[in-house]
């Protein structure tokens, strides 16, 4: 059972749904017709699950379905190892998404990450198939302790407590450099050794 409540605002109205299952437990998986409702409105349907919240604008929405947006905190699939390369003995949060691909729309995450780290940033990676943490967001945290982070799709996230962080942060795999591109460096060092040699050979 979903309440909604309406805000004005002097900028985008604001539309707050509580997510409540019959029972009162919380309810995770947004209905279609909460989307349908907003699709191609400026307008912004915050979802409120308990211990977080998403924010979706009807201007985002590109796809319309059932969604499961539950957010798994403090999980543990992404290496001690991967996570230490970008944090660098900063303090960082675990998320695991329970949906699986892209969500057909962009969200605002908005979680705690505690009032002793307002002021400072968190910043989002995304833990890719390839065993790397991909820069994805940073939001300044609020006094209360709330971030809000932008996703478009669910997959498992690392937050990392600090400063503003950029692409730049990334934990880039070793083998980045494309093979074509080898090949080319590898063959121009060739062309300059046997020119070389053919100098000195005179």
């Amino acid at each position: 059972i979903a309440k909604a409540t309406a805000e004005n605002s002097k900028t985008t109205p604001v539309v707050k749904v509580e997510m409540k299952n019959e029972d009162g437990s919380v309810a995770t998986v947004v209905p279609k017709s909460i989307l349908e409702a907003s699709k191609g409105k400026d307008v912004d349907v915050v979802l409120d699950m308990g211990g977080y919240s998403w924010t979706i604008n009807g201007k985002d929405i590109k796809e319309i379905k059932d969604i499961n947006l539950e957010v798994k905190v403090d999980t543990d699939v992404v290496p001690a190892k991967a996570i230490q390369k970008i944090a660098k003995g900063q303090q960082t949060r675990q998320l695991s998404l329970t949906y699986d691909g892209n969500f057909g729309f962009k969200a605002k995450l908005s979680l705690n990450l505690e009032a002793k780290n307002a002021g400072q940033y968190g910043n989002l990676f995304y833990y890719d198939s390839n065993g790397s943490l991909v820069f994805m967001d940073a939001g300044k945290i609020e006094k209360d302790g709330t971030v809000s982070l932008t996703f478009s799709h669910a997959s498992d996230y690392v937050i990392v407590v600090g400063a503003e962080m950029s692409a730049s942060d990334e934990d880039k795999p070793f083998n980045a450099v494309p093979i074509a591109v080898t090949a080319v460096i590898v063959l121009a060092l060739a062309v300059v050794f046997v020119a070389r040699k053919r100098i000195v050979s005179k």
